[in-house]
This record gives C-alpha cells, sequence and structure tokens, in this order.
C-alpha cells in the first residue's frame, strides 16, 4: 500500500493484527501495531491487546511488558 502511495487506515491495520493473531504470530501483531505510530494513528486496546494475549500464552512475558509499554 505504502508503496503505492496509499495511506493505511485504523482498519488497515485492525486486519493486519486479526490475521497476526489466527496465525499464531505476536510478533508480527506487535510490529503492526508499532508501525502505526508512523502514521498517526493510536493503537488501541483491540490492537495491541492481541499482540500482549499472543506473547502471554506463548510464555514470553518479557515481550508482554514491552507491548504494555508501547
Amino acid at each position: 500500500m505504502v508503496i503505492d502511495k496509499v495511506m493505511p487506515s485504523e482498519a488497515t491495520f485492525t486486519n493486519a493484527v486479526r490475521l497476526a493473531s489466527v496465525l499464531e504470530d505476536p510478533e508480527m501483531a506487535f510490529d503492526t501495531v508499532k508501525q502505526m505510530k508512523g502514521f498517526g494513528i493510536l493503537s488501541k486496546l483491540r490492537m495491541y491487546g492481541l499482540a500482549l494475549f499472543g506473547f502471554l500464552k506463548k510464555g514470553i512475558v518479557d515481550r508482554a511488558y514491552e507491548v504494555m509499554n508501547i
């Protein structure tokens, strides 16, 4: 999208985070949430919650704390 100069919306990021959650990839979800700041979109619980719970489910507590410090 960015290559084609189309600005992603909040819905774009929400869907990407949900996809990462389904794939059980909390790292991808967290990276997507971090990218939102670059586009001026505030992260909401429905976004970072999926990354947070994904890390907790896998037992990666230190990364879960990083999500909480966004």
